[in-house]
């Protein structure tokens, strides 16, 4: 799926060879890539690679990709190989819709704790890191205690039903947790949107970032002029696709045909449950988070 060269040579990218960029295979990127002219903006030729966020967090750490939007928490593990991207992120101030942790309990008013106490497994999606590592770190705050790795049983995102069947309890992110908020809660199923657990321990204070932008530190260093366009038209974009009313529109409806809920669902996801931005709220948001990995082990 990615190319691979030789490592001598993975730093010494020039502008006659294309700029490697991987994009998140998930619904919540589209206003980021959506009728995105990089090419034509950039002046030089983009290989694109897609896939979920562990794909990419791998593809960024072996070296294969430039520059990739990836899970916060592999930036944060990762901080001395690679440049954070300014400006953009993807987040929530809560709920966010597309990361859940379900629990049939047969019972609908557990808190989060009196959920967790329920299970002694929980599925855990292996196609994300931060969803993952948030789980743990919001078990841990509001229990005290932690979930153990062989408590985790990852499975690819799209068997989140039969995961929630056999177990009882999953943790479902992008757009399989969507598809099931959609078409798939049960009278049983109590829903714990974990962007919302976290914004509620902390009073409303922060944001969660789920992703970030972020460049190769050597091909960054090579490259400081292409990288500011870069991120300049990524800005522009998504300001064009939520603000240009006909941009928009075309954006909604490229949406809704791949078969994800309706213009206006779409519409209140895109500009309300998530947040493109990254301001400091969301840097003070990240170095909380940061901290309660460096605490809990979890870095």
């Amino acid at each position: 799926m990615y190319p691979t060269q030789p490592a001598n040579q993975q730093a010494n990218n020039t502008e006659n060879q294309p700029l490697r960029i991987g994009k998140i295979s998930y619904l919540n990127t589209l206003p980021m890539v959506f009728n995105l002219p990089l090419e034509a903006t950039l002046g030089v030729p983009v290989q694109w690679f897609e896939g979920p966020p562990a794909d990419l967090n791998q593809a960024m750490k072996q070296g294969q990709l430039d520059v990739s939007l990836v899970s916060a928490v592999e930036f944060l593990r990762n901080e001395a190989d690679w440049v954070l991207l300014p400006h953009l992120s993807i987040s929530s101030f809560a709920p966010v819709q597309s990361v859940l942790w379900v629990a049939d309990v047969q019972e609908q008013r557990l808190t989060f704790p009196q959920a967790l106490a329920q299970f002694d497994e929980f599925p855990v999606t292996s196609d994300s890191a931060s969803s993952v590592v948030l789980l743990k770190c919001l078990a841990q705050l509001y229990t005290g205690k932690p979930l153990f790795a062989n408590q985790l049983k990852p499975y690819p995102a799209s068997q989140y039903r039969y995961q929630l069947g056999h177990f009882g309890n999953a943790l479902m992110i992008g757009d399989a947790a969507l598809a099931f908020l959609n078409s798939g809660v049960r009278k049983s199923d109590c829903i714990y949107d974990l962007s919302q657990l976290w914004s509620d321990f902390h009073g409303g204070q922060f944001p969660f970032v789920f992703g970030v932008w972020v460049a190769q530190r050597a091909w960054a260093n090579q490259h400081p002029e292409l990288l500011a366009r870069l991120v300049g038209c990524l800005q522009h974009q998504v300001y064009e696709n939520l603000h240009n009313p006909a941009q928009k529109q075309a954006l909604l409806h490229h949406a809704q045909r791949l078969g994800y809920q309706t213009p206006a669902q779409l519409d209140a996801y895109f500009s309300h449950s998530l947040s493109y931005e990254l301001t400091p709220r969301h840097l003070q948001a990240l170095q909380q988070f940061k901290q309660y990995l460096v605490d809990f082990q979890l870095l």
